[in-house]
């Protein structure tokens, strides 16, 4: 371009703009939650193929479920700026029913991991360098595999990068399963409910 604990997350709200796609918004401005916004914080090595699909994925659940206003975005530890996904990872994309072709890769930053509610790690190593650049934001970092269903035995999700299409469509059902399972996590938990204008 994690195993975490899972932890309350303060509601934010956020208006998202639609197209055919919902495409990559800027963070919000201000650190405060008071006014009931829910941030979400995808991180993977560079920000090519795991968090972008990981974002992708949970905006298409929030639109599908007449979620607009949460803001999800995604971040690199080593990423460089600008750079488009993978061709793997664009590809997978569009067989799931989103798109990532307006994606541009970025590295993570201490004001983002300090703005987002929950920061979401591939892999151990991400995790606690997320934790080594934010260490007062270290209760928010979580692996993404820890909402993962249970019985589940990896702890991390592997980079595709530079795979086949085949490992890039394997790493998408780990990630699908686990973006599912934090969003289902989030409405029991009653960070999130379900729009009534569908």
């Amino acid at each position: 371009m994690g195993v975490g604990e899972r932890h309350p997350f303060s509601l934010t709200i956020f208006s998202l703009s639609s197209y055919t796609f919902i495409t990559v918004q800027e963070m919000r401005e201000s650190s405060s939650v008071t006014m009931g916004r829910m941030n979400i914080l995808f991180v993977c090595t560079g920000n090519l193929c795991r968090s972008p699909l990981a974002e992708g994925y949970m905006r298409k659940i929030l639109a599908d479920k007449g979620l607009l206003e949460v803001e999800v975005s995604s971040a690199g530890c080593w990423a460089g700026n600008g750079a488009q996904v993978s061709e793997g990872a664009q590809k997978v994309a569009e067989e799931n029913g989103f798109q990532l072709s307006e994606h541009r890769s970025r590295p993570m930053t201490p004001e983002m991991v300090a703005r987002a509610d929950i920061v979401a790690a591939m892999d151990e190593e991400q995790r606690e360098e997320i934790v080594n650049l934010a260490p007062a934001e270290k209760n928010k970092v979580v692996l993404l595999r820890s909402f993962a269903p249970d019985g589940t035995t990896e702890s991390s999700i592997p980079d595709p990068y530079g795979a086949d299409l085949d490992s890039y469509r394997y790493v998408f059902q780990l990630i699908k399963e686990s973006v599912g399972g934090l969003y289902r996590h989030l409405l029991a938990s009653g960070k999130l409910r379900p729009s009534k204008r569908r």
